[in-house]
């Protein structure tokens, strides 16, 4: 069987869990017999960039300019419209949701993954999502149009046919796996003092001036600096709450994106905390639990799911129940030890071994 990949997350992400899934089932096929495809020309994804089992060329990694993901975008494209007219392929499975493909795929099939309905669930709560309409519109015309669907989470498969009305039995639930293996106990950590650390984007849905706001006593109280990797530069808004809560020592951003670094903070943490009002997986939670960091968690879609009896769990809308549970991990090394032993076993779960071959599964379910 040959399946084929296309190009659009590799053009679009430099890094995040939706790149990462691909580039880890990519590297699954390296070690079948299964055949991939794959059209990406240019990229500046970092997993594409640092392996030497993917071929693509960086697009001028370190320099800025309007029109450049508009260029290597035009360029991926028209390569995955050739491989896509030469029809030298099996089983199609599209990294993101644009219908381009639709005119040229004839009666191929195709496999589209859904990774969560955040825009459906919070649009009308936080306007910038309604700025991604297209986005949406494109989600739900593919939905209908593919062969089979893969969700992350039952969550999300849940979600689907609640929003969507699409048939369950098209829904296949393959969970992801974690990247993050743990590394010598001897690394020095990057900070000499106490964090807690927040990953990844800081958007509206992920709660992050609700956390701010909600623990900042706790912050002063026990001099407890709060980590953020990744997520881009912190926002006037970001900024000024900061500044309003006097937290400029004690609030720290941390931008260096490699998982040498997001390794080390994960396990010199105090805990991770992960206040997101919906998640459709949370890899987070498993990248967490691979370097022994406690978890406090919200329980916002699939999360609870995904994290089983390991996080500590709170209300991502109760500023009280943060609070509290915040309290609780800072006073509890019973609690944080639980918290790592039960992270443990639940990691066990879930590989990208098993996510490459339940995928496989669906691809030869279609024939």
């Amino acid at each position: 069987m040959k399946v084929f990949f296309d190009h659009q997350i590799f053009t679009e992400q430099t890094h995040g869990g939706i790149s990462r899934y691909f580039f880890e089932l990519m590297d699954k096929f390296e070690s079948h017999d299964e055949k991939l495809i794959s059209s990406t020309i240019f990229s500046n994804n970092e997993y594409l960039r640092f392996s030497n089992k993917r071929s693509s060329i960086p697009f001028f990694p370190n320099t800025h300019f309007k029109g450049k993901i508009r260029l290597m975008n035009g360029v991926n494209r028209w390569n995955s419209e050739r491989i896509l007219r030469n029809g030298n392929y099996d089983v199609f499975h599209p990294t993101f949701y644009d219908p381009y493909f639709l005119k040229s795929i004839r009666k191929k099939p195709f496999v589209i993954t859904v990774y969560d309905l955040i825009n459906e669930k919070f649009k009308d709560r936080f306007d910038y999502l309604k700025l991604e309409d297209n986005i949406t519109n494109n989600k739900h015309l593919l939905m209908t149009k593919a062969s089979k669907i893969i969700a992350i989470s039952e969550s999300t498969k849940k979600d689907i046919v609640d929003f969507y009305q699409i048939d369950k039995n098209k829904i296949e639930v393959l969970y992801l796996g974690n990247s993050l293996l743990k590394k010598s106990d001897n690394e020095a950590a990057i900070f000499n003092f106490e964090y807690v650390l927040f990953v990844g984007k800081r958007s509206m849905y992920k709660n992050f001036l609700f956390t701010i706001k909600s623990v900042h006593h706790l912050l002063k109280k026990y001099k407890l600096k709060f980590v953020c990797f990744g997520g881009g530069r912190f926002s006037m808004q970001e900024i000024e709450l900061i500044q309003k809560l006097e937290l400029q020592e004690y609030v720290i951003h941390y931008n260096k994106n490699d998982d040498n670094s997001l390794h080390n903070l994960y396990s010199n943490a105090l805990f991770f905390i992960f206040p997101s009002l919906y998640e459709g997986f949370g890899l987070p939670l498993l990248e967490a639990f691979a370097c022994d960091c406690p978890v406090l968690s919200s329980y916002g879609g699939s999360l609870k799911e995904i994290g089983g009896d390991a996080p500590i769990y709170f209300n991502p809308e109760d500023s009280q129940s943060l609070y509290d549970t915040f309290s609780k991990m800072i006073g509890s090394s019973d609690l944080i030890n639980r918290c790592k032993k039960n992270g443990k076993e639940r990691l066990k779960f879930f590989s990208w071994d098993k996510t490459y071959d339940d995928t496989i599964k669906v691809y030869n379910s279609l024939f």
